[in-house]
């Protein structure tokens, strides 16, 4: 800075040391912030004092010996001012980023509603370099175990226990039929929109051309398959990976009820530079299934055609290799450079870890 005063030039350099603080208020209604402390510590040095007038000694001591009578209050209000124009800044940047958090996290927690999941629990947690929210939802399920500890090396992650994931898929899977000529609507439905096939379109696409012509050559009569009313999938994180079982109630065609089928797959983690996959491990596993608690009725055998078809359906819903499609990021970190996420899994917990993307100088 330089000070003109009638005589002299005053040079001077001035530091200042700030602790502004923005409160964050979390609610069950909403996310708000308001202003918290804003502390400044100014230091001024005086680097030189040029006279404009003569004596040109006398005038520099008597601007001086002013300069040292005044400096404290100069810092004083130098810092007072600073820190009064960087919580204004802190308040313009930061309130919209909340208010559009608060809106994302209603949404979302509307979305639970209308599923039958109420929300339990809302906890916060923040220290000086994170923000951790803790969520739990009603489930007819035994109380989860204590969440895995993610990396330290990350800036943004999620966990989710594999609970709350099969009580989903039960309200919307459970007893539900599906045709077989609805092959792309059941990989839908079952793999939730979470995975898509690992494999090039070409080769997916080729695979459910396959199965769709064996369906139409069995009699050339409809084929629907039935999920269990309880458990119709359910999914269990472990060991780097998941366990994957469907459930079949019954698999119909016209008058015949054959009988049902139990689906396993176990699948691996593999975080690669462009995502995340997931492998699986061996074949699929087809076992008979018995729904408990339901009433006897006549069924058959599957016959030769059906368990080829059993084996080829579900080789292709749970294919060789999976790809994870996460949702996309809320509006508020959407312009974010994250690099690809990472998943980590076990004790029925899969979280996800997402790194700052900074570019190298």
């Amino acid at each position: 800075t330089v000070g003109e005063r009638p005589n002299v030039f005053v040079y001077t350099t001035t530091m200042i040391a700030l602790d502004v603080r923005r409160r964050v208020i979390l609610e069950e209604a909403a996310i708000r912030t308001c202003a918290g402390p804003a502390w400044g510590n100014a230091s001024t040095t005086l680097l030189g004092i040029k006279s404009r007038t003569w004596p040109e000694r006398l005038t520099e001591q008597l601007a001086q010996r002013g300069y040292e009578q005044r400096v404290d209050a100069a810092e004083a209000e130098s810092a007072h001012k600073t820190a009064g124009r960087v919580s204004q800044g802190l308040d313009e940047e930061v309130t919209p980023a909340v208010s559009s958090l608060s809106a994302s996290i209603g949404r979302e927690l509307k979305a639970f509603q209308r599923a039958d999941l109420g929300l339990e629990s809302l906890k916060f947690r923040t220290t000086n370099q994170s923000l951790q929210a803790r969520l739990r939802f009603s489930t007819p399920t035994s109380p989860p175990r204590p969440s895995a500890a993610l990396p330290a090396d990350i800036d943004l992650g999620v966990r989710v226990h594999d609970t709350l994931l099969n009580h989903e898929s039960e309200l919307e899977l459970g007893g539900r039929s599906f045709q077989l000529n609805e092959v792309s609507k059941i990989q839908a439905q079952v793999t939730r929109g979470l995975v898509r096939d690992g494999r090039k379109n070409a080769d997916a696409r080729e695979g459910l051309k396959k199965l769709e012509k064996l369906a139409a050559e069995l009699a050339g009569k409809p084929v629907a398959i039935t999920f269990a009313k309880k458990g119709p999938m359910t999914v269990a994180f472990a060991d780097q990976g998941f366990h994957v079982e469907f459930r079949i109630a019954s698999i119909r065609q016209e008058e015949r009820i054959y009988s049902g089928l139990r689906v396993k797959a176990t699948y691996q983690f593999e975080n690669a530079a462009d995502g995340v996959h997931a492998v699986r491990q061996g074949p699929v596993q087809v076992a008979p299934f018995v729904e408990l608690g339901e009433a006897p009725q006549k069924v058959e055998p599957l016959p030769a055609p059906f368990r080829l078809l059993e084996n080829r359906l579900f080789s292709e819903i749970l294919a060789e290799r999976l790809t994870l499609t996460l949702p996309a990021m809320p509006a508020t970190i959407a312009n974010v450079r994250l690099q690809g996420p990472r998943a980590y899994a076990r004790d029925g917990w899969i979280g996800i870890a997402w790194t700052l993307n900074i570019p190298l100088k």
